[in-house]
C-alpha cells in the first residue's frame, strides 16, 4: 500500500479495525451479519439531494443548523448504523446544499462532544468526528476522491484518495484490504468548516458545516456543478463509547451502508448526491418549519 507522509498512522490504524470489526461485507462468509442489519431500522437511501441556495452567502450557509432559518429549509436524512453493529448509534441527522460553486453538508449530532484532542490532524477520526468523502471526478469509479474529517472542537482535516485502479471487493465479497492507493493531505483554497453545539430536542447536540469549493479542487476532482449531475458520497459520525470492559469502542453511522472504517477501501459503496434545484428559502424558526424538514 502507497501512503502518503502524514496519513500512515490512520491507514494502519482504519486497516486494523477494518480487520478486526468488519473484514467482509455483511453477508459473505464469515461475517456472522444479517445481510439487511444495516438497514434493519431504517430504509437507507439511494441518492442525497443538494438544493440550490441562489444568491445566499457563504457566511449564511457557514451557520449553526439548529439555529439557521436557510439550513431549516432544507430536507434533512438521517444516518443509520454500519453494518453489523449491535450497538444503537447517536442520532445523526445530514441535509446537503449548494450555490456559488460552493457544495455544503451540515451534519447534527446528539451526545457527547468529547474532550480529548487528538495530536495528528489525521487521527480525528478516532475521536468524535464526522466525515464527508466526495467523488467529482469524470470517472467516479473509486480511483480520486476527496475525505473531509471534522471534530466538534473545530478540528478538520483533509486529503485526496488516488488510486491506479478502481478498487473493488475481492471475488467472495470480501473488502479488498490490500489495494495499493495514495493519500494526499491537502489544504483546499476557500474550504472551510463550522462547527457549533447546542440543543436537539432537548438532549445536548453538535453541528458540523463543510464548505466544499468545487471549483478549487485538485484538478481531476475539479468541477463547475450544475443542476442534475450526480456524484458519489457518503457521510458518516465516529461515535467513540466506553465499553463494559472500560475500552472505547467505535459506534458508526453512515448514510449509505459501509462497514467500519472501510469507506476509504470500498468507495464503490458510496450513494448518489444530486446537485438538485432551488431551495425554499424563507426566515423561519426551527419551531415554525414543518417537522419533515426540520433537522
Amino acid at each position: 500500500m502507497k501512503i502518503s507522509g502524514v496519513t500512515t498512522f490512520k491507514m494502519l490504524g482504519v486497516t486494523a479495525l477494518a480487520i478486526s470489526m468488519v473484514s467482509t461485507w455483511p453477508g459473505c462468509k464469515g461475517t456472522g451479519a444479517d445481510p439487511g442489519s444495516a438497514s434493519s431500522s431504517r430504509h437507507a437511501p439511494s441518492a442525497i439531494t443538494a438544493a440550490h441556495v441562489g444568491s445566499v452567502s457563504a457566511a449564511q450557509m457557514l451557520a449553526d443548523p439548529l439555529t439557521s432559518p436557510v439550513w431549516q429549509t432544507a430536507a434533512w436524512q438521517t444516518l443509520g448504523p454500519a453494518p453489523g453493529h449491535a450497538v444503537t448509534a447517536n442520532l445523526t441527522r445530514v441535509a446537503t446544499a449548494w450555490g456559488n460553486n460552493d457544495l455544503y453538508a451540515a451534519f447534527v449530532c446528539v451526545g457527547s462532544r468529547g474532550s480529548d484532542k487528538p495530536r495528528l490532524a489525521s487521527e480525528l477520526w478516532r475521536h468524535e468526528s464526522v466525515e464527508f468523502w466526495l467523488d467529482t471526478s469524470r470517472k467516479q469509479n473509486g480511483t480520486d476522491f476527496l475525505e473531509i474529517v471534522a471534530a466538534p472542537n473545530g478540528q478538520w482535516y483533509e486529503a485526496q484518495h488516488r488510486s491506479a485502479d478502481a478498487p473493488q471487493p475481492r471475488s467472495n465479497g470480501e473488502l479488498n484490504l490490500s489495494h495499493p492507493f495514495s493519500i494526499i493531505s491537502m489544504k483546499t483554497a476557500g474550504l472551510a468548516v463550522y462547527t457549533g453545539h447546542g440543543t436537539y430536542k432537548g438532549q445536548p447536540a453538535w453541528t458540523v458545516v463543510v464548505r466544499v469549493p468545487l471549483a478549487q479542487l485538485p484538478q481531476r476532482l475539479r468541477t463547475v456543478p450544475a443542476q442534475g449531475e450526480r456524484f458519489k458520497a457518503n457521510f458518516i459520525r465516529y461515535d467513540w463509547r466506553k465499553g463494559g470492559d472500560g475500552h472505547r469502542q467505535l459506534v458508526q453511522s453512515n448514510l449509505f451502508p459501509v462497514p467500519t472504517a472501510a469507506q476509504a477501501f470500498a468507495p464503490y459503496l458510496m450513494g448518489e448526491l444530486v446537485i438538485g434545484p432551488n431551495l425554499p428559502y424563507a426566515d423561519v424558526t426551527l419551531d415554525s418549519y414543518p417537522s419533515g424538514n426540520n433537522p
